[in-house]
């Protein structure tokens, strides 16, 4: 009975190629003129394994696409997988109507013969308006505007100095309406951040003043809290696109900085500077969660991987372990947990340390302990603050 059914006619089998097949192939290339039976053979059905796989590959990205026919762009793909050049020539959508030459007992595409002269008599010909020419034109990229000293208009002309002088004068009365200590009049320059359209221009500008600003009004908490609120509102400016530019690492570094970063010594404020932290470190989370794409994910990391470290040091001051726990806390527990719970132990116990010290010249950094205490809290069970 196993002897039938191994011996059955039925028995499905895979087609082969012939030795006089490689042999032609062979010859066509130049090669073929002496060739072996042994070698013909083996080629053969080295051929025929080689087309059953890219044939299987070519089905499974036709299955993929929930097709029924298998399209010449199916098996393109499966040679590039295979690093194989493409097929070129047969992606035609029409099927292929196939003839079978008698004389030569071969079966070939039918080649229809195409009349040219009567596709170029019928069509209209495009009559000539002048001589071609290409001209080029600078427009304002990233806020730099280029002239060309080779056009014919001046550069003394009245629209463009009009439109630069517009430009300026914009920036500078938003510059000074962020930094200005009327709310409604902050506001509002704000707003316009958010919602202008024309302010693309502006853009490198913009970026430069809340860096430098950062930098120089670091002793003001307050301030710097407006130029966080700039930066939001530049985010949330649906038209501004700033994950392709070199400004998004720079503001994420800015916003840090505010979140971890000491204040100066120099400062007198009575603003308290923890509404600022937290608030970078929301902003912060925002960017990284909301903002940042696979373009940029590498910046989390960097960002993750730098307050790990300042959680791991215990000579940063406490205002630093305070923005790391805050801005970890709003990114997620997945975030919290991969960075802070390492070092809660070592942290705790240095916190406890610095609150149960009493003197008069400790005072403050008992306070900031406190703080910290309270963040961690916070972060391992928020339900405690609403109790």
């Amino acid at each position: 009975m196993t002897d039938d059914k191994k011996h059955s006619p039925h028995k499905r089998q895979y087609a082969v190629l012939s030795r006089q097949t490689i042999r032609t192939f062979a010859e066509a290339a130049g090669n073929g003129a002496d060739m072996p039976d042994e070698i013909a053979s083996v080629l053969a059905e080295d051929v025929v394994y080689r087309l059953r796989e890219l044939v299987q590959v070519g089905c499974q990205y036709m299955e993929h696409g929930k097709r029924r026919k298998l399209s010449v762009a199916d098996l393109n793909r499966a040679l590039l997988q295979k690093d194989c050049a493409p097929i070129c020539g047969h992606g035609s959508p029409d099927s292929v109507h196939w003839v079978h030459v008698k004389e030569a007992e071969v079966t070939a595409a039918e080649d229809n013969d195409v009349l040219l002269g009567n596709f170029a008599c019928n069509s209209e010909l495009p009559t000539r308006n002048g001589n071609v020419s290409l001209q080029a034109q600078w427009i304002a990229v990233e806020g730099f505007q280029k002239t060309n000293p080779a056009s014919n208009t001046p550069v003394t002309s009245a629209k463009p100095r009009n439109l630069l002088e517009e430009l300026q004068h914009h920036y500078e009365l938003l510059t000074k309406a962020i930094l200005s200590c009327d709310s409604l009049l902050t506001h509002s320059a704000l707003e316009d951040l958010k919602t202008n359209t024309r302010i693309v221009p502006l853009l490198r500008n913009l970026v430069n003043f809340i860096t430098n600003g950062i930098r120089k009004l670091n002793h003001d908490p307050c301030r710097l809290l407006c130029l966080l609120y700039a930066v939001n509102s530049l985010l949330r400016n649906k038209i501004i696109y700033l994950e392709s530019q070199p400004y998004m690492a720079v503001l994420v570094d800015c916003v840090r900085h505010c979140a971890v970063e000491p204040l100066s010594q120099s400062s007198k404020s009575r603003f308290d500077q923890w509404i600022m932290r937290d608030y970078a470190a929301r902003l912060l989370a925002f960017m990284i969660q909301s903002v940042l794409k696979v373009p940029v994910i590498k910046l989390k990391h960097q960002v993750t991987q730098g307050l790990n470290k300042i959680l791991a040091d215990p000579t940063k001051p406490f205002c630093s372990h305070y923005g790391a726990v805050s801005i970890l806390t709003a990114i997620g527990a997945q975030s919290f947990e991969k960075c802070v719970l390492p070092h809660v132990v070592t942290l705790w116990s240095h916190l406890q340390t610095a609150i149960e010290d009493c003197s008069k010249s400790n005072v403050r950094q008992k306070m900031d302990a406190i703080r910290v205490c309270g963040a961690i809290q916070v972060s391992v069970d928020p339900t405690d603050d609403l109790n």
